[in-house]
């Protein structure tokens, strides 16, 4: 047994490599200590040298991005692939570090690149058609030109019509997340913030299963993944982890450390105030825990802005929107979220909050599609089965109201309809819209008409 100290000594020499008498013949370990010593080399708050005299480190120039656009002189459709190229800029620039993005010719001029071992190429190829276009994306290897990953689309080619279609951000969302896989798969040795991207990417997988044990599992990895490369997406995960605890469970007793989500959301902020994941979570925790909704959108908007391909940011738009009764805008932004995690094991946590939004809207029938929806990709998710007793009610559909609360009682077996107006049940925005007014009638009407209504 040992126990390792990351504090540097203060008297450490210029020449001293970190561990340099520790040799463990293993080449998961000899990967995590090169990224360690890397970031003992270049200290910094959180792994990035700013400082413009260094020079930049070999493992700092190694992963570039070339795009190519074939557009064949359309002026939409370069306006198209120039929307696309700074949507997945951006969207890989928040995951992935030490990246540089230009725009190539051709797939030879990748070869080009000095001073980058890893170097894909993104080719987007926009297509004029009547009555539709099309966007095809290849991403291939920029040195040997194989290709792992394309897919294609119809869209309209309207310059603001098709850089806003829920086909082309779902598009550009999945070529962003082929990009960023291929870049951690790369050939090179991996340093620390490629090995911490990896287990924090477990870590979002293992939550959406909402089991007990992966979601205390993936609050240890985000934790380790903090402490290899810290930044802020897994520090911010760990709040969503308690907020999705505390709407599923009840509680969060169950995760390995007890510290408040709102306590570790605002460390998020506070260390890594433009990272995109702790602003969108930062909005979600000042909502939902009764903070400033003026300051809670704001933080959505910049999440947003960083990121457009952030679901996880427009269902925190969302939420804020339809609790400010801007409830047009808030089914939008919910219909972002839904289409931008279509395919995702995600769907169904998005698909809620398209139920939310469309109650707020009014539209009991969109929210209920929208309720079943995710309760059928996730059965064991709580938080939709409420709206659907609560809509149930509403409708005075005294079968469809006695199946959702039976569903609902398989998951939390002390279930009562007055829990809906307590405050401290997690149905917060049901308590802001006039879903809540009809929950009230009906309790002062008396549930046993409704359970014996056929």
């Amino acid at each position: 047994m040992f126990q390792t100290s990351f504090e540097q000594p203060a008297s450490a020499g210029l020449d001293a490599e970190l561990f340099e008498d520790l040799d463990v013949s293993d080449p998961r370990f000899e990967d995590w200590i090169r990224g360690r010593r890397l970031a003992s080399a270049n200290p910094c708050r959180d792994g990035i040298d700013r400082s413009p005299s260094k020079a930049i480190p070999l493992l700092e120039r190694r992963k570039t991005v070339a795009f190519i656009a074939d557009c064949e002189g359309s002026g939409p459709a370069r306006q198209l692939a120039s929307r696309f190229f700074a949507l997945a800029s951006k969207a890989i620039g928040t995951q992935v570090r030490s990246v540089s993005f230009c725009e190539a010719g051709n797939a030879t001029e990748c070869e080009t690149f000095d001073g980058a071992a890893q170097v894909i190429a993104m080719r987007s190829v926009v297509r004029d058609g009547a009555p539709r276009g099309s966007l095809s994306v290849t991403i291939s290897d920029g040195s040997t030109g194989c290709v792992f990953w394309a897919e294609s689309t119809q869209l309209v080619l309207d310059a603001d019509e098709s850089a806003t279609s829920s086909e082309f951000y779902s598009m550009v969302l999945h070529a962003t997340d082929a990009a960023v896989d291929m870049l951690l798969r790369g050939n090179g040795p991996a340093d620390g913030h490629d090995l911490a991207l990896r287990l924090f990417s477990s870590a979002r997988l293992l939550t959406m299963t909402l089991d007990k044990e992966n979601l205390a599992l993936a609050d240890r990895q985000c934790a380790a993944a903090f402490e290899m490369s810290p930044r802020g997406g897994p520090l911010a995960w760990r709040a969503l982890i308690r907020q999705i605890s505390h709407f599923q469970y009840m509680t969060c007793d169950f995760l390995p450390s007890h510290e408040p989500a709102g306590a570790i959301a605002a460390r998020a902020l506070e260390a890594f105030p433009g990272d995109p994941l702790a602003q969108c979570v930062g909005a979600h925790t000042e909502y939902l825990f009764g903070g400033n909704t003026c300051q809670a959108m704001r933080l959505a908007k910049r999440s947003i802005q960083a990121n457009p391909l952030n679901a996880l940011a427009w269902a925190a738009l969302a939420n804020l929107q339809t609790a400010t009764s801007d409830y047009r805008s808030g089914y939008d932004s919910a219909r972002r979220a839904v289409d931008l995690s279509a395919g995702t094991r995600a769907t169904y946590f998005f698909e809620f909050y398209g139920c939310i939004a469309a109650a707020g809207l009014g539209n009991y029938q969109l929210a209920m599609r929208h309720a079943r929806a995710a309760a059928q990709l996730s059965p064991s998710f709580a938080p939709p089965r409420r709206y659907m007793v609560a809509l149930m009610a509403s409708a005075n559909d005294g079968l469809g109201f006695r199946g959702a609360l039976r569903e609902l009682r398989r998951i939390e077996p002390s279930f009562e309809m007055k829990l809906l107006l307590d405050g401290s049940y997690p149905v917060n925005t049901m308590r802001r819209i006039a879903l809540i007014d009809n929950v009230e009638g009906r309790l002062r009407r008396g549930m046993a008409a409704l359970l014996e209504h056929h």
